[in-house]
């Protein structure tokens, strides 16, 4: 089994368990863990220290030759993103915590819920109880309507060892007692396949905090407007094909980053700032390049940095993909976010 992620999780889980008992857990995908992720850690935390919490994952960070180069907040209540890089080997490493103590996020639990009564896999790392683990992957698929029929063995697995009573009140307490109604044959008969229909009606019976979700989807846009986490970079003009070429190579290299890495063929001012506000790597061509001004990383012109661009690196797309990455690397470091 790969332990490539296991310098940074193994002491990162024991930590937590220390300084955060009881107050977080991993949602899923936990059985290759501590040794590595095959994609982002996906956690709950219900604590209320948020800033202990990030401290945590700066020291476990810089005490095993990890550094920290990104953090997203994608979601209500306070849920973030972070995008770690192993120093020596340039391995990524993303974790992800849904932070949510009202409910008032995309899937409406509590992160209080999903943390409480937890079972232990690999003895450090905290996992939800059945009951909860089954109603949390249900109701996930069921608001981004996805085929539920695809997990049936993992739903059907928790179900049998779940507690019906908590699970039936997990769901009326998401969908109303009408919508309870409507699951409770597939929940008899443990079929999944929910139909179109009865998953747009649980869509429109789900229960929202409306006026909660309006005031933290407003703080997290100002936040995102204050403090960007996307990138504009600007390259020399360059032939079509070693365009596209570039920009496969530096997504490649940044993975994990940036949520997406786009084009800006017009320079729309308007695309660059929406990049900014979005965590979108963008990449400009200009006539006349500048080296100082090849890279933008807020609204303001003192966050120009520079990109050493040389005549070398512009008949090679893969010396040019790098000499940009190590440029986005220092100033990620630069725009500290934590």
């Amino acid at each position: 089994m790969s332990s490539i992620h296991k310098s940074f999780l193994e002491p990162f889980f024991i930590e937590m368990n220390k300084k955060f008992d009881k107050e977080w857990c991993v949602l899923h995908s936990y059985e290759t863990l501590p040794n590595y992720s095959e994609s982002d850690v996906d956690m709950a935390f219900s604590g209320t220290d948020i800033d202990a919490l990030e401290a945590l994952i700066l020291e476990i960070a810089k005490n095993e030759g990890w550094t920290l180069y990104q953090k997203l907040w994608y979601d209500s209540e306070q849920c973030f993103y972070y995008v770690l890089k192993e120093n020596e080997k340039d391995i990524e490493l993303a974790i992800d915590f849904l932070i949510d103590r009202k409910g008032v996020g995309k899937y409406g639990f509590e992160t209080t819920k999903l943390t409480a009564d937890c079972n232990r896999w690999n003895e450090i790392v905290p996992i939800p109880n059945s009951s909860v683990a089954f109603s949390y992957k249900l109701v996930k698929r069921i608001v981004k309507q996805r085929d539920i029929s695809l997990d049936k063995e993992y739903l059907t697995g928790h179900l049998e060892k779940a507690d019906r009573g908590e699970v039936e009140e997990i769901l009326k307490n998401q969908f109303g007692e009408q919508g309870l109604t409507l699951l409770n044959p597939y929940l008899k008969e443990t079929n999944f396949l929910i139909s179109e229909k009865d998953s747009t009606d649980l869509n429109n019976m789900k229960k929202k905090k409306g006026l909660e979700k309006f005031y933290w989807e407003k703080v997290r846009t100002l936040n995102r407007i204050m403090y960007p986490r996307g990138m504009i970079i600007t390259t020399p003009k360059l032939e079509e094909n070693d365009l596209v070429l570039f920009v496969e190579k530096l997504s490649e290299k940044v993975g994990l980053i940036f949520r997406f890495v786009k084009r800006n063929d017009s320079n729309s001012l308007a695309k660059n700032m929406k990049a900014l506000i979005g965590s979108t790597l963008i990449i400009n061509q200009e006539e006349k390049f500048n080296n100082s001004k090849a890279m933008k990383s807020h609204w303001l012109g003192s966050s120009n940095h520079a990109v050493l661009v040389t005549e070398e690196s512009l008949v090679n797309m893969e010396i040019l993909a790098d000499i940009y990455y190590r440029a986005i690397l220092d100033a990620l470091l630069v725009r500290n976010r934590f």
